[in-house]
């Protein structure tokens, strides 16, 4: 463990809900906040930026979740940023007490020259509300994120443009498109998408995505020796880059898994997604629910945006990245910079992993911004940047974007699917993976292969409906 001192200390005032904590420089010249635990605390963060005042509960430059105590104290230390003496920290902190989340705002502390106390400058603003979310881009990232307890959609009037509850028995295409592609999703994934029943279907008021075999349905012999032509044997394929209609098994072995895919016919521009959900349990399992857009205003990926409300894994072991954890997170940026890091929050399970049973995953959107939900709980906000997402983002060239929130400001759908393996690092290399280490490395041209050579180790985590993702329910409102 790394040991840090510390200079120049300050106390934060004591605010309306008792919260007090005191700042201080380590000796790298980084910062050290220290929030007093107050009886109920389950979770405290800090928000925070130097010489950059913040409005309210205004993101900062560093935004930081604190899940575990030192003792009485909630400790953040942060030695990357650079706090001189003269400079002013403008800062807020949150914390989660009795599921109510609560916030000291308005709070600035200026950084004294050599060692000795220092006083707040600005008497702390206090908001309070119903949220027990999380707060901020946590797992070490800077990002617009905060977490309040207000409802962004309050007293707003939404329009219910989709609901399913999959009690037909099969899936309504007039709701749903089906992907038919052996494309890999841009990530030289392993499955094949199909409209196969064996890979799509409903039961008891459930819908399954789940991943199978190939060689169950096709032979093993198919995966090496094998002509797949989506258009032939289902009558259609929807994705063609990266041979994603036709492979030939001698050129490479085939997609040895076979999944399932489905995009939403209703689009939102603003609005809520409320998505009831079991995620599949299975080594190597990749489920996501995610918001594509429907043109590409801005150009290709990332330029148009992508919205991620959640993607996870299904091992059990994979470091602490397995089905206790899920991720959520925005792409934007030009086409060979993607700022997904500023915009992205980890979430782990509160009891046992998101495998285990049905949760509600939310997404409320507008103009200014966007927060989550996990099963009702606030676990992140992406508040749209006042300079916009362009120059927030320092990013080269000249602005892409017409308007603050862009490219969050025109049409999106629902993509709910599960993926296996690939090789874009969703799936890290050297991470342990409980007994055994992951089959293929990211650089790999032969990833499919040397995953299927390892199926005695992965398959037996596959038990039967436990490796589909389940959705009970999807419900899409548009803001009007």
């Amino acid at each position: 463990m790394r040991v840090l001192s510390f200079i120049c200390f300050g106390l934060l005032v004591v605010g309306a809900w008792g919260l007090k904590a005191t700042v201080s420089t380590l000796s790298s010249g980084g910062l050290r906040f220290a929030i007093d635990d107050v009886p109920g605390a389950t979770l405290a963060a800090v928000h925070y930026s130097v010489n950059s005042p913040l409005a309210g509960t205004q993101p900062g430059r560093w935004n930081f979740d604190i899940r575990s105590k030192s003792g009485n104290t909630w400790v953040h230390e942060n030695p990357r940023v650079r706090a001189n003496p003269g400079d002013t920290v403008y800062y807020w902190v949150y914390v989660i007490i009795n599921g109510l989340g609560r916030s000291e705002t308005g709070l600035s502390w200026k950084v004294p020259n050599g060692s000795g106390s220092s006083q707040p400058s600005d008497k702390p603003s206090t908001s309070g509300g119903s949220s027990s979310g999380g707060s901020s881009s946590g797992d070490g990232s800077s990002g617009s994120s905060q977490s309040t307890g207000s409802n962004r959609l309050a007293g707003k009037k939404l329009r219910l443009v989709l609901e399913d509850d999959f009690n037909g028995a099969s899936l309504d295409k007039s709701k749903w498109n089906q992907d038919v592609t052996l494309w890999g999703g841009g990530n030289w994934e392993f499955q094949a998408y199909t409209p196969l029943t064996d890979n799509t279907y409903t039961k008891d008021g459930k819908l399954y995505i789940k991943p199978t075999l190939t060689a169950d349905k096709y032979g093993e012999n198919f995966l090496k020796t094998g002509r797949w032509d989506m258009k032939a044997m289902y009558g259609s394929c929807t994705q063609s880059s990266s041979a994603g209609c036709v492979r030939d098994g001698k050129h490479g072995l085939l997609n040895p898994i076979m999944s399932g895919r489905l995009t939403s016919k209703a689009t939102i521009t603003y609005g809520k997604v409320e998505i009831v959900a079991k995620l599949p349990r299975g080594d190597w399992i990749w489920p996501a629910l995610w918001m594509y857009p429907k043109s590409h205003t801005y150009g290709g990926w990332p330029r148009s945006g992508e919205i991620d409300i959640m993607e996870s894994r299904g091992n059990r072991n994979f470091g602490h990245l397995g089905v206790n954890h899920m991720g959520t997170t925005l792409h934007w940026g030009t086409q060979h910079v993607n700022k997904y890091q500023l915009t992205s929050k980890g979430t782990d399970a509160k009891h046992g992993t998101f495998a285990d049973g049905l949760h509600k995953y939310t997404f409320d959107w507008d103009h200014t911004g966007m927060d989550f939900y996990l099963d009702d709980e606030k676990i992140v906000t992406f508040n749209t940047p006042q300079q916009g997402f362009f120059r927030w983002g320092n990013l080269p060239g000249n602005n892409i974007w017409n308007a603050p929130n862009a490219p969050f400001n025109h049409p999106f759908y629902l993509i709910i699917n599960v993926a296996v393996g690939g090789t874009n690092g969703f799936f890290p290399d050297g991470i342990s993976n409980g007994g055994y280490s992951k089959p293929w490395n990211n650089k790999d041209s032969d990833g499919p292969q040397k995953f299927w050579n390892a199926k005695n180790k992965w398959y037996p985590t596959w038990k039967g409906d436990d490796a589909a993702m389940q959705i009970e329910s999807v419900k899409i409102w548009q803001l009007e």
